[in-house]
């Protein structure tokens, strides 16, 4: 390995119960491997944690991990203090891992243990790719369309290879669905978890909770009043609007009114 050590590296990965963001997601499995600079043997360990919440029938299809997976597992409290204490002075491996980190920090407030990883050195696989493949529109030309940019950093011109390149795309790779529906439906996959479209608001312990701002991850009937209120009178998508109009007249949304299957 031509990579330098100068202190633990530590490549981590979670699994989460559903997919909404990082502020609202419990984790159902932690996994890392740990390198050193010295001549100790590399360490692995992957455990399941009991998220003290319903894992989504989606995630589970995605990932495999039903709840009577991590029914007897710990939970995430139980490990924190551990975990706080090996995932100091160390660095940070994964592929998008800073997903993976605020997650992790996520929890480990909501144990209330003290943890940061701002002082840590992160190696990303997606970005190290990124870098050495660039992606910018001219890139894309170059790489699907065989020619040099047409026009490049004008409008039209910028305009004119971006539909050739995606149009390549969907002619050389048979694998891509061949309606705009559908193509927007796998470059923008919509969480069902999400009430609205922004994805302002998602269910959490089957009500409307909050996923931005001072009051993120609050349910709909533990936010102030006048929130909900600054909300309804703010610059915020007419389906949000009308979710909190419904709540302030009294009759907030809930999965079973909805009709939303688990």
């Amino acid at each position: 390995m031509r990579i330098v050590l100068t202190r633990p590296l530590v490549a981590l990965d979670v699994e989460t119960h559903d997919k909404v963001g990082t502020d609202l997601a419990r984790i159902v499995e932690l996994g890392f491997h740990i390198l050193y600079p010295d001549n100790r043997p590399p360490k692995k360990y992957v455990t399941f944690v009991n998220p003290e919440v319903p894992i989504s029938t989606e995630v589970s299809e995605l990932h495999g991990i039903l709840d009577s997976d991590v029914a007897a597992a710990p939970t995430f409290k139980q490990l924190a203090a551990n975990l706080a204490h090996g995932f100091s002075n160390c660095d940070f491996c994964g592929y998008n891992v800073k997903f993976d980190l605020a997650i992790i920090k996520k929890e480990m407030d909501r144990a209330s243990v003290r943890w940061s990883y701002e002082d840590a050195y992160l190696l990303d696989g997606l970005r190290l790719w990124q870098v050495v493949k660039p992606r910018s529109l001219s890139h894309a030309v170059q790489e699907w369309l065989k020619r040099e940019p047409s026009e490049a950093h004008r409008a039209l011109g910028d305009a004119t290879d971006a539909l050739e390149v995606a149009t390549a795309l969907v002619d050389q790779f048979d694998l891509l669905p061949n309606t705009v529906k559908e193509l927007h439906e796998l470059c923008f996959p919509k969480d069902r978890n999400s009430l609205d479209a922004a994805g302002k608001l998602v269910w959490l312990a089957e009500k409307p909770a909050i996923t931005f701002g001072k009051h993120r991850g609050k349910t709909l009937d533990n936010v102030p009043k006048d929130y909900l209120e600054w909300m309804v009178g703010s610059d915020f998508p007419d389906d949000v609007k009308l979710i909190i109009k419904s709540t302030l007249e009294g009759n907030m949304p809930t999965k079973k009114k909805a009709g939303v299957q688990s």
